[in-house]
């Protein structure tokens, strides 16, 4: 294959990268704009069902997450320390 069909080729699959990228940002919203606040009655950024669920997480929502996520970390760690090498210690 030549220089120039070599070169050919690239400047088409560019152009063609460049129509791609073009066409999926079409359509898509601006840098400046803006959502309304969801509540518990109207829609916003999320769904209304999506605000209802959030105004219903409370501390212990949380402190149930962060509890479960502690204890999986704990667990990794011993696990770690039992094996080591593919070799029970």
């Amino acid at each position: 294959m030549t220089l120039e069909l070599r070169l050919t080729t690239l400047v088409h699959a560019i152009g063609a990268d460049i129509k791609a990228i073009y066409f999926a940002l079409t359509g898509k919203a601006d840098v400046n704009h803006v959502h309304s606040v969801a509540t518990s009655a109207t829609d916003g950024f999320m769904s209304t069902a999506q605000a209802i669920k959030l105004d219903n997480l409370n501390d212990s929502s949380t402190a149930i997450f962060v509890n479960s996520a502690s204890k999986l970390v704990q667990t990794q760690n011993a696990m770690a320390k039992i094996i080591k090498g593919n070799t029970i210690q």
